[in-house]
């Protein structure tokens, strides 16, 4: 597994955002396995659906090295069902890089294995300079 694989995660309603990020990842040579990124939305009350996305997820976190984590809603504001928590904590679990942007929602977000960046350009610099 190279150093230059990636998973995004956000909430679902940044999916587009994290499309154009995938898509700089991509064209400077990152391998982005978020495949939730070009899956409609799923509904969590259709329990086959919901545990797919999940598995498939988990399998995406697995091929990894590195994790990163945009905070808030597209406005800035918390929102989601929770999900990209979940794949936070497995990130920090499997011992993945791990760089947080924008501003931290929860205790887990000031671990000292975290990277703490105020926005996309941040990270990228900081990922290229490491990439």
């Amino acid at each position: 597994m190279a150093l230059t694989t990636v998973y995004l995660s956000s909430c679902s309603a940044r999916r587009t955002e994290l499309r154009q990020v995938a898509a700089e990842l991509e064209v400077a040579g990152w391998q982005v396995v978020s495949s939730w990124l070009w899956i409609e939305a799923i509904d969590p009350d259709d329990t086959r659906a919901a545990a797919g996305a999940a598995e498939r997820n988990i399998a995406d976190l697995r091929r990894a090295t590195t994790f990163v984590a945009f905070t808030g809603g597209p406005d800035g504001h918390r929102s989601g069902r929770g999900g990209r928590q979940a794949e936070f904590g497995m990130a920090l679990g499997l011992g993945l890089r791990t760089i947080v942007v924008g501003e931290p929602e929860h205790v887990f977000h000031h671990s000292a294995q975290v990277t703490r960046l105020p926005d996309w350009p941040a990270a990228r610099e900081a990922l290229f300079a490491a990439g």
